[in-house]
């Protein structure tokens, strides 16, 4: 099997320090993270693609009523706002409402 990461993009990823101390440190170190791996997916890969397996993930967690559905559901209204018009009547009628709940709660 041949080689999916170059040195340095393997050293980045196991360079992220995700201890998780207080929220904030995690929230940096997650943040991080996904900026790191961002970078990679679109360095190897079409970022259609990934973001089309993204979303049919979502979908289909929400279906089979895998994870946590408020987040899955505050996600699609994320994902609306973002320009996903076609998944407005499942985040305007729950999604909006998930979001403004799980605000609450932090």
């Amino acid at each position: 099997m041949g080689k999916l990461l170059s040195s340095d993009d393997y050293l980045e990823l196991i360079t992220i320090d995700f201890k998780q101390q207080p929220k904030k440190v995690y929230l940096d170190s997650s943040h991080e993270a996904k900026k790191a791996i961002a970078k990679i997916i679109n360095k190897y890969s079409d970022i259609a693609d990934y973001r089309t397996y993204e979303l049919k993930k979502l979908l289909c967690d929400f279906l089979e009523r895998k994870g946590d559905l408020a987040k899955i559901l505050a996600k699609t209204y994320q994902l609306y706002c973002l320009g996903y018009s076609f998944l407005d009547d499942l985040a305007l009628n729950y999604g909006l409402d998930f979001s403004c709940y799980l605000k609450d709660l932090e």
